[in-house]
């Protein structure tokens, strides 16, 4: 029992430090949640806003790790959560920009290199943020972290432009079953009206 009571305090803790925790709004995974190593130098600036906490690297709060999966080819960095936006059957993102923002396993996120504001009216928009690829070169980042930025910005806008893609073939799937159902609609109608005794129509004229 004590032992149990020990996993689950650990547990907590490891998700209070990653940010990413039990009761967190980013998408689980059965890993810790980091982005990377920082047991001899600093969080690189490649993964976005993060902090270090015993030796790993993870994303700061309203943040959440990209890709989710457990287990990825490509490397992890953090993205601006979009509050309470979500995208579980739709697969679209828009509240907060369709073309700034993506879906991940259900929740809405900024791509790379925007942050989420708020207007007066709490309405949560993805705008540009500090240019990460400026703030590694300012830091004297090695060639393969840049490449990494360029690799992260070109992979987000693709995944806007995913978004941005299945937007629309909503709206055409949407578009093609009004004019299907008018369609249909208008021969029900023609029926009628050639089933009618040709008698009755004179009178109705």
């Amino acid at each position: 029992m004590a032992s149990l009571f020990a996993s689950i305090v650990g547990l907590c803790l490891l998700g209070c430090a990653s940010g990413q925790g039990l009761f967190s709004d980013c998408p689980s995974a059965m890993n810790t949640g980091s982005v990377g190593s920082c047991k001899i130098f600093g969080c690189s600036a490649s993964r976005g806003p993060t902090h270090c906490t015993l030796g790993s690297c993870y994303c700061n709060d309203g943040y959440c790790r990209y890709p989710a999966s457990t287990t990825h080819v490509q490397s992890r960095y953090c993205v601006a959560r979009v509050p309470d936006a979500t995208c579980h059957l739709t697969r679209v993102c828009y509240s907060a920009g369709l073309t700034t923002s993506f879906c991940e396993k259900g929740l809405c996120m900024c791509k790379w290199g925007y942050a989420v504001e708020t207007d007066e009216d709490g309405k949560h928009s993805c705008v540009p943020a500090t240019a990460e690829l400026a703030e590694a070169v300012a830091r004297n980042a090695t060639a393969e972290e840049i490449e990494l930025l360029m690799e992260h910005k070109e992979h987000s806008e693709r995944m806007a432009a995913q978004n941005v893609a299945v937007a629309a073939s909503w709206l055409c799937g949407a578009a093609a079953l009004v004019c299907a159902a008018g369609a249909w609609a208008l021969r029900r109608r023609a029926s009628r009206v050639a089933a009618q005794p040709a008698g009755y129509q004179v009178l109705v004229d």
